[in-house]
């Protein structure tokens, strides 16, 4: 019989250049041993979709393959690239018996995680997007802290790279451990929206890992029907059920590379739908939530999203011109007011910006806010004519 905890030793060697390497003769040594009974459950299985990405996707599973935890299985899945990746992912599936390659058609990053979740059986899943990379020791720090105070989630912070600039960033809520009750007591009350309209908080999934067994128990998936933030939505939903959460103190382990052309650079058109579609969905899963009244979260969340909806509207890259523009954050804007969104608002707790705007909308003064949202988006218009 297979000594697994002999094998767990030996890969903590696996920290140079050449840990996919040891990690291979381990693995195919294990694989023989399985023959018996035997099944090697990795500690973290790490997901990453692709498309598109071959400039940048060789830095990316260098970073994912050299971690110095090396008892990971690593699944690439391509959702229909046109450029190299699906080759690149295929080479080094061959070098590296951790890999395991799949290739669907192209149907979004959601469909492409869903697959990798299938597919996933470590104790953990984390996930990395195919253009970022992350430091060889991410991986370790996350699932050792994991296994240290038996926490469901592990969050860390990151670095942003964006024209030549770094800047570090945390998800906002103080470091340390939450149990269940403190997650009630401090991350119910921001975990949509805050009462200064701020859906912010440690929401992305890239920095983190999650219990498998907690995504399985509760059948939690990428929604795929959502129009956009599905990694967002995932994250928050597992942080409903979840029992214990942990956020590293700093911990900036993991590289987000932003790219011109990026969602929160360029127009999305149908902004509106995509955030209406999000907070239908959590009406729908919080409605009978017997631990928290999520209910005027919801109706925050719906009037935050309408203010993204109207800064997407100011956006360079709109070719709807100044009247399609008008048109669309009116219709916002009217939808809004019926709703009477606006009216349960404390101003008070607004930032200026969102102050004015929210009166904006009370007041139905949506020419005014055009023209306040341009002047939010004057830097990228600037950018634009500059490039």
């Amino acid at each position: 019989m297979l000594d697994l905890g002999l094998w767990g030793s030996s890969l903590a060697f696996c920290t140079s250049p050449r840990g996919g390497e040891l990690a291979n003769v381990i693995f195919e040594a294990a694989k023989q041993q399985g023959i018996c009974g035997v099944i090697v459950v990795p500690k973290v299985s790490i997901v990453i979709p692709v498309y598109n990405t071959e400039r940048y996707l060789e830095e990316c599973l260098d970073s994912v393959i050299n971690q110095t935890l090396s008892d990971i299985e690593i699944i690439l899945v391509d959702d229909g690239s046109t450029d190299g990746s699906a080759e690149i992912c295929r080479r080094f599936e061959h070098t590296d018996a951790r890999i395991k390659f799949f290739s669907i058609q192209n149907s979004g990053s959601s469909t492409a995680r869903n697959v990798g979740l299938e597919h996933a059986t470590g104790e953990y899943v984390g996930f990395v997007d195919s253009d970022d990379w992350v430091e060889a020791c991410m991986f370790e720090r996350l699932y050792h802290k994991a296994v240290e105070v038996d926490a469901d989630i592990v969050s860390c912070g990151y670095v942003r790279h964006s024209s030549g600039r770094q800047v570090k960033k945390t998800g906002g809520w103080r470091p340390g451990l939450y149990p269940r009750q403190k997650v009630l007591q401090e991350g119910f009350p921001v975990l949509l929206a805050s009462e200064a309209l701020s859906t912010s908080g440690p929401f992305n999934i890239w920095t983190k890992v999650f219990r498998r067994q907690l995504i399985e128990s509760f059948g939690i998936r990428f929604n795929e029907k959502l129009l956009g933030g599905q990694d967002f939505v995932f994250c928050k939903t597992c942080m409903l059920y979840c029992r214990t959460l942990y956020i590293f103190e700093g911990g900036y382990w993991y590289h987000y590379r932003h790219r011109t052309g990026s969602r929160t650079t360029s127009y999305m058109p149908n902004a509106w739908n995509v955030y209406k579609a999000a907070n239908d969905y959590w009406v729908d899963v919080l409605r009978d939530w017997r631990e928290y009244d999520f209910s005027r979260q919801i109706m925050l969340h719906r009037l935050a999203g309408a203010l993204m909806a109207i800064n997407y509207e100011c956006k360079p890259g709109n070719a709807n011109g100044l009247i399609g523009r008008y048109r669309a954050v009116k219709a916002i804007v009217d939808e809004v007011r019926t709703s009477g969104l606006p009216v349960g608002v404390n101003t008070k707790k607004l930032g200026f910006r969102r102050r004015i705007a929210v009166g904006c909308i009370r007041r139905g003064w949506s020419i005014l806010l055009l023209v306040l949202g341009c002047l939010n988006n004057l830097p990228l218009w600037l950018r634009r004519y500059r490039d």
